[in-house]
């Protein structure tokens, strides 16, 4: 993997290896950055902070250090935890659009409801009602997003805590292609998957095709997740 680091960095994948001097904690350090990622992948993040009173819908099935990686395998949008929040944001939907309907039909006014604050007041001028409800498949692909930018954050956030063990960091990630620095490192690493797919001498010509369409499709998605390119 064609990646770029800021610092040198401290890497070691087998518990026999001569640890140099001040690196005989590094196993243990890498599985505490391994559950700091868990558990801030399952919460939610405001600028540097963790919120653990709010959470993502992220979830993480392990966290541990593993042959040297802070490996993390978490999944995105997981369908007890949308459902919930879907559920959450069908009723906020329907309280405004009650709230609307009472309003343009005169029941309730300003001045005499606790209810039309000048926050609700400036909603009902920019916001078009009534307000649509999403399909549950419609609110997961809202979710499925806001995860990815999650997970990005917090990686980032990961990376700038522990620069001496972003390889590390990177290589324990379940999901690497939402993590490139820039384009050029995002072009070099599809680059040497395909060439690497070239070399095989077990795939065939109609697998090495497939491999190739599937990289050239997943380049350009990665693209779009990591903000290299509009959607």
């Amino acid at each position: 993997m064609p990646r770029k680091f800021k610092v040198d960095q401290t890497y070691y994948s087998n518990w026999n290896s001569d640890l140099v001097p001040g690196h005989e904690d590094y196993f243990e350090k890498i599985s505490f950055i391994a559950e700091w990622i868990g558990y801030a992948l399952e919460a939610s993040l405001s600028g540097w902070n963790v919120n653990w009173n709010h959470f993502a819908t992220i979830t993480v099935q392990q966290a541990k250090e593993k042959y040297g990686d802070a490996r993390v395998y978490a999944s995105f949008a997981a369908h007890e935890l949308v459902e919930k929040l879907w559920e959450e944001e069908l009723k906020v939907i329907r309280e405004d659009n009650t709230l609307y309907h009472r309003w343009v039909t005169g029941e309730l006014d300003e001045k005499n409801h606790k209810e039309i604050t000048p926050h609700v007041l400036s909603s009902f001028s920019y916001r078009t009602y009534p307000i649509d409800e999403p399909t549950l498949e419609e609110f997961a692909s809202i979710c499925i997003k806001s995860d990815q930018e999650h997970y990005q954050a917090v990686y980032h956030q990961a990376f700038f805590l522990f620069p001496e063990y972003e390889y590390a960091i990177w290589s324990g990630a379940s999901h690497t292609d939402l993590l490139f620095k820039d384009e050029e490192e995002l072009d070099a690493c599809f680059d040497e998957r395909i060439k690497d797919d070239n070399e095989n001498e077990f795939l065939s010509d109609d697998d090495e095709s497939a491999n190739a369409i599937r990289n050239e499709q997943d380049r350009e998605e990665s693209k779009i997740l990591c903000g290299f390119k509009a959607e």
